[in-house]
Protein backbone atom coordinates (compact mmCIF):
# COMPACT_ATOMS: atom_id res chain seq x y z
CA UNK A 1 0.00 0.00 0.00
CA UNK A 2 2.86 2.50 1.05
CA UNK A 3 4.84 1.53 -2.14
CA UNK A 4 1.69 1.74 -4.13
CA UNK A 5 0.78 5.50 -3.33
CA UNK A 6 5.02 6.44 -3.37
CA UNK A 7 4.61 5.09 -6.99
CA UNK A 8 1.43 6.88 -7.43
CA UNK A 9 2.71 10.40 -6.34
CA UNK A 10 6.13 9.24 -7.78
CA UNK A 11 4.50 9.55 -11.04
CA UNK A 12 2.29 12.47 -10.42
CA UNK A 13 5.53 14.50 -9.82
CA UNK A 14 7.05 13.28 -13.15
CA UNK A 15 4.15 14.13 -14.91
CA UNK A 16 3.57 17.95 -13.43
CA UNK A 17 7.57 17.80 -13.82
CA UNK A 18 7.52 17.14 -17.50
CA UNK A 19 4.42 19.56 -18.16
CA UNK A 20 5.94 22.39 -16.71
CA UNK A 21 9.57 21.71 -17.99
CA UNK A 22 8.22 21.65 -21.68
CA UNK A 23 6.24 25.11 -20.63
CA UNK A 24 9.88 26.53 -19.66
CA UNK A 25 11.54 24.83 -23.02
CA UNK A 26 9.17 26.42 -25.38
CA UNK A 27 9.56 29.94 -24.11
CA UNK A 28 13.25 29.78 -23.75
CA UNK A 29 12.97 28.42 -27.18
CA UNK A 30 10.72 31.44 -28.38
CA UNK A 31 12.46 34.16 -26.35
CA UNK A 32 15.87 32.16 -28.18
CA UNK A 33 14.62 32.28 -31.71
CA UNK A 34 13.54 36.12 -31.34
CA UNK A 35 16.78 36.61 -30.16
CA UNK A 36 18.57 34.63 -32.79
CA UNK A 37 16.23 36.25 -35.90
CA UNK A 38 17.02 39.75 -34.25
CA UNK A 39 20.99 39.04 -34.50
CA UNK A 40 20.45 37.77 -38.15
CA UNK A 41 18.60 41.11 -39.40
CA UNK A 42 20.99 42.98 -37.88
CA UNK A 43 24.04 41.72 -39.32
CA UNK A 44 22.64 41.18 -42.52
CA UNK A 45 24.38 45.09 -42.88
CA UNK A 46 27.55 43.35 -43.06
CA UNK A 47 29.85 43.68 -46.58
CA UNK A 48 31.61 40.58 -46.44
CA UNK A 49 30.97 36.83 -45.31
CA UNK A 50 33.67 36.88 -43.65
CA UNK A 51 32.43 40.00 -41.55
CA UNK A 52 29.15 38.43 -41.16
CA UNK A 53 30.32 35.22 -39.86
CA UNK A 54 32.40 37.29 -37.36
CA UNK A 55 29.60 39.38 -36.07
CA UNK A 56 26.94 36.95 -35.91
CA UNK A 57 29.19 34.44 -33.71
CA UNK A 58 30.37 37.15 -31.69
CA UNK A 59 27.36 38.38 -30.64
CA UNK A 60 25.63 35.07 -29.81
CA UNK A 61 28.62 34.57 -27.59
CA UNK A 62 27.15 37.59 -25.74
CA UNK A 63 23.48 36.63 -26.07
CA UNK A 64 24.88 33.18 -24.65
CA UNK A 65 27.14 34.70 -22.33
CA UNK A 66 24.03 37.15 -20.79
CA UNK A 67 21.53 34.14 -20.67
CA UNK A 68 24.10 32.23 -18.58
CA UNK A 69 24.61 34.69 -15.82
CA UNK A 70 20.96 35.58 -15.70
CA UNK A 71 20.47 31.78 -15.38
CA UNK A 72 22.50 31.63 -12.59
CA UNK A 73 20.96 34.61 -10.86
CA UNK A 74 17.29 33.25 -11.51
CA UNK A 75 18.44 29.61 -10.18
CA UNK A 76 19.75 31.84 -6.88
CA UNK A 77 16.50 33.01 -6.47
CA UNK A 78 14.56 29.92 -7.36
CA UNK A 79 16.56 27.13 -4.98
CA UNK A 80 13.61 25.58 -2.66
CA UNK A 81 14.34 26.35 1.13
CA UNK A 82 13.36 23.18 3.18
CA UNK A 83 11.41 23.65 6.23
CA UNK A 84 13.50 22.26 9.70
CA UNK A 85 11.84 19.82 11.22
CA UNK A 86 10.98 20.09 15.14
CA UNK A 87 14.20 18.42 16.58
CA UNK A 88 11.93 16.45 18.88
CA UNK A 89 9.70 15.25 16.25
CA UNK A 90 11.04 11.94 15.28
CA UNK A 91 9.64 9.72 12.61
CA UNK A 92 8.18 6.34 14.19
CA UNK A 93 8.36 4.48 11.44
CA UNK A 94 9.00 0.82 10.56
CA UNK A 95 13.03 1.17 11.94
CA UNK A 96 11.45 2.75 15.34
CA UNK A 97 12.42 5.35 17.20
CA UNK A 98 16.04 4.56 17.70
CA UNK A 99 16.65 4.52 13.77
CA UNK A 100 19.48 7.66 13.30
CA UNK A 101 17.31 10.55 11.71
CA UNK A 102 19.10 12.24 8.88
CA UNK A 103 18.62 16.04 7.57
CA UNK A 104 18.81 17.35 4.45
CA UNK A 105 22.32 19.16 3.45
CA UNK A 106 21.14 22.67 3.29
CA UNK A 107 24.31 24.20 2.35
CA UNK A 108 23.18 25.19 -1.38
CA UNK A 109 20.47 27.09 0.18
CA UNK A 110 22.13 29.03 2.86
CA UNK A 111 24.54 29.42 0.02
CA UNK A 112 21.98 30.95 -2.27
CA UNK A 113 20.16 32.87 0.39
CA UNK A 114 23.65 34.59 0.53
CA UNK A 115 24.58 35.13 -2.60
CA UNK A 116 21.05 36.32 -2.78
CA UNK A 117 20.97 39.11 -0.24
CA UNK A 118 24.50 40.08 -1.87
CA UNK A 119 23.50 40.67 -5.45
CA UNK A 120 20.27 42.88 -4.05
CA UNK A 121 22.21 44.69 -1.40
CA UNK A 122 25.06 45.44 -4.33
CA UNK A 123 22.73 46.20 -6.55
CA UNK A 124 20.93 48.71 -4.84
CA UNK A 125 23.76 50.36 -3.56
CA UNK A 126 25.71 50.58 -7.13
CA UNK A 127 22.29 51.03 -9.02
CA UNK A 128 23.25 54.36 -9.95
CA UNK A 129 26.33 53.18 -12.03
CA UNK A 130 24.97 50.52 -14.18
CA UNK A 131 24.02 52.61 -17.11
CA UNK A 132 27.77 53.45 -17.47
CA UNK A 133 28.87 50.06 -16.55
CA UNK A 134 26.56 48.43 -19.44
CA UNK A 135 27.59 51.02 -21.61
CA UNK A 136 30.73 49.96 -20.89
CA UNK A 137 30.68 46.65 -21.55
CA UNK A 138 29.23 47.26 -24.86
CA UNK A 139 31.56 48.83 -26.22
CA UNK A 140 34.15 46.46 -25.25
CA UNK A 141 31.87 43.58 -26.97
CA UNK A 142 31.01 46.00 -29.50
CA UNK A 143 35.17 46.40 -30.49
CA UNK A 144 35.89 42.65 -30.41
CA UNK A 145 33.25 41.98 -32.33
CA UNK A 146 32.37 45.16 -35.31
CA UNK A 147 35.75 46.49 -35.66
CA UNK A 148 35.16 49.70 -37.84
CA UNK A 149 31.39 48.74 -36.99
CA UNK A 150 32.15 49.11 -33.26
CA UNK A 151 30.21 52.37 -32.81
CA UNK A 152 27.56 51.18 -34.93
CA UNK A 153 27.63 47.71 -32.68
CA UNK A 154 27.11 49.46 -29.60
CA UNK A 155 23.86 50.25 -29.41
CA UNK A 156 22.61 46.63 -30.14
CA UNK A 157 25.06 44.90 -28.07
CA UNK A 158 23.54 46.71 -24.84
CA UNK A 159 19.42 45.74 -25.94
CA UNK A 160 21.15 41.90 -26.33
CA UNK A 161 22.81 42.16 -23.05
CA UNK A 162 19.54 43.45 -21.75
CA UNK A 163 17.06 41.07 -23.44
CA UNK A 164 19.32 37.74 -22.98
CA UNK A 165 19.93 39.06 -18.68
CA UNK A 166 15.96 38.98 -18.25
CA UNK A 167 15.03 35.96 -20.61
CA UNK A 168 18.03 33.97 -18.53
CA UNK A 169 16.59 35.09 -15.10
CA UNK A 170 13.12 34.13 -15.98
CA UNK A 171 14.01 30.94 -16.92
CA UNK A 172 16.63 29.63 -14.57
CA UNK A 173 14.19 30.98 -12.29
CA UNK A 174 11.00 29.46 -13.31
CA UNK A 175 12.95 26.11 -14.12
CA UNK A 176 14.52 25.66 -10.70
CA UNK A 177 11.23 26.01 -9.37
CA UNK A 178 9.10 24.10 -11.44
CA UNK A 179 11.54 21.20 -12.14
CA UNK A 180 13.90 21.57 -8.65
CA UNK A 181 11.15 21.94 -5.92
CA UNK A 182 9.18 19.12 -7.41
CA UNK A 183 11.86 16.73 -7.09
CA UNK A 184 13.58 18.27 -3.35
CA UNK A 185 9.73 17.75 -2.47
CA UNK A 186 9.56 13.94 -3.43
CA UNK A 187 12.58 13.62 -2.27
CA UNK A 188 12.55 14.25 1.23
CA UNK A 189 8.84 12.78 0.96
CA UNK A 190 9.89 9.06 0.84
CA UNK A 191 10.36 7.14 3.57
CA UNK A 192 13.55 5.68 4.90
CA UNK A 193 12.18 1.93 3.85
CA UNK A 194 11.45 3.11 0.34
CA UNK A 195 14.69 4.34 0.07
CA UNK A 196 16.50 1.16 0.97
CA UNK A 197 14.63 -0.51 -1.05
CA UNK A 198 15.18 1.16 -4.07
CA UNK A 199 18.77 1.37 -3.23
CA UNK A 200 18.88 -2.45 -2.94
CA UNK A 201 16.94 -2.88 -6.64
CA UNK A 202 19.43 -0.86 -7.94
Amino acid sequence: MVSDSTNDATRQAAGSARGSGRFVARLAGVAAGAGGVSVLAFVSQAGTWAEYARMVAGLLMVAGCAWAVGGLVGFLFGIPRTLPLPSGDVAEGAFGRDQIQYRVNTNLEQISDWLTKILVGVGLAELHRLPAALRGAADYFALAIGGSAAADLSGFVVALLVYFSIVGLMTGYLGTRVLLAPLFKLSDRRSPRSAVETAATR
